[in-house]
């Protein structure tokens, strides 16, 4: 006698359950790698997919214990080119040595490309020159890396403590917003799987085509600026999930005695004022949209954040965003692109800063 088959719909089922538990199981997978991307890209093949490969300057270094990260070149140029304007000191710092008698209150200057500055100007070198010469001697050390973001400045926490600074400017966030790997889309909110295959998929292709091929790809492409759509909507509701690596930051430099303050982020784009042709010219967007409208809408839900952070932390805000709006007007006459500054610019943010500290560490005494 002949063992009965199994029927066809038990069949389909079976195979159904399989599909669906597999299904979970890399859901479950692409979960624990969003909740610990940086984690997982501290492992160097890991960050390959998670981040794509790194194109760094010839002053920059890959670092040699963790994954996507890098630093400055200590000592860069090793000539002695005085024309050279991307001097690295012997700490790994961009601008002159630092004063080891450590003589004056020292300011830490942390941040992005945006802190590290222009070939011509940088604001941690106005922000001195400025509280100097209203009769505070101090020394600014600039400690912005280009393409730095938050989880960058947290491996580096150790170094940037041995300093001792009296005083830490945290202004930074530019590059994680910009990061497509944190942003989800509203499918991706619940299937981290589909987050994860985009972006695999998107560093797979930017290998492909090459990193100067891809980012020609981003810079061709034409803004829509179009307010008020579903997409603008849903970024009104961003979540910038690297907030609690700032808070972690902060804890550190309190446990030293340090005095901290958080800058929020300037950008050439507003929820509120329509974009010039000039600025939609000059303006770049993050991969995952091309409405200006998307990224001033993300960027005053992160400078938000950082606004109640800096209450509940009680620490200092200097609030440029805020600032930007009633003094780089026109927008676009004050920006190379969506979130650089041009040298006028960032002369202007160097006196602001320089003005809102002048109160606080005035009568600061050195240790």
């Amino acid at each position: 006698m002949r063992n009965p088959q199994p029927r066809l719909s038990v069949k389909i089922s079976a195979i159904l359950i399989v599909i669906f538990c597999t299904a979970l199981a890399f859901e479950g997978m692409a979960r624990l790698v969003f909740n610990y991307q940086d984690e997982v890209s501290e492992t160097p093949f890991l960050s390959i997919l998670t981040r794509g490969k790194m194109v760094l300057d010839p002053y920059e270094m890959v670092s040699p214990s963790v994954g996507g990260h890098w630093g400055l070149r200590a000592g860069y140029p090793l000539s002695n080119d005085s024309n050279n304007q991307f001097h690295i000191n012997q700490d790994g710092m961009r601008g002159p040595e630092i004063d080891k008698d450590h003589s004056r209150l020292r300011i830490l200057s942390l941040g992005d490309s945006v802190t590290f500055g222009l070939a011509s100007v940088t604001y941690p070198r106005i922000l001195e020159d400025v509280l100097n010469e209203t009769g505070i001697p101090v020394e600014v050390i600039n400690g912005g890396v280009e393409g730095y973001a938050p989880r960058n400045l947290l491996y580096e926490i150790e170094r940037y403590v041995s300093l001792r600074p009296n005083v830490v400017t945290i202004f930074i966030g530019w590059n994680a917003l910009y990061s497509p790997t944190h942003w989800l889309t509203e499918f991706e909110r619940f299937s981290r799987l589909i987050w994860f295959a985009r972006n695999v998929s998107r560093n797979v292709y930017r290998r492909l085509v090459g990193e100067e091929a891809y980012a020609r790809e981003m810079l061709r492409r034409i803004p829509e600026p179009t307010n008020n759509t579903a997409e603008v909507i849903y970024a009104r509701e961003y979540n910038p999930s690297y907030l609690g690596q700032i808070e972690e930051l902060v804890e550190n430099f309190q446990k030293e005695g340090t005095q901290v303050f958080l800058i929020t982020l300037p950008g050439l784009f507003v929820s509120d004022t329509d974009p010039s042709e000039k600025a939609l010219k000059v303006g770049h967007l993050p991969a995952f949209t091309n409405n200006p409208y998307v990224l001033a809408e993300i960027t005053e839900r992160y400078n938000q954040s950082l606004r109640v952070l800096a209450t509940r932390q009680g620490v200092g805000l200097i609030d440029l965003a805020a600032w930007s709006n009633r003094n780089l007007v026109p927008r676009e006459e004050f920006f190379t692109d969506s979130v650089h500054l041009t040298s006028e610019g960032l002369r202007k943010i160097g006196v602001v800063i320089a003005e809102q500290l002048k109160g606080s560490i005035g009568k600061k005494q050195m240790p």
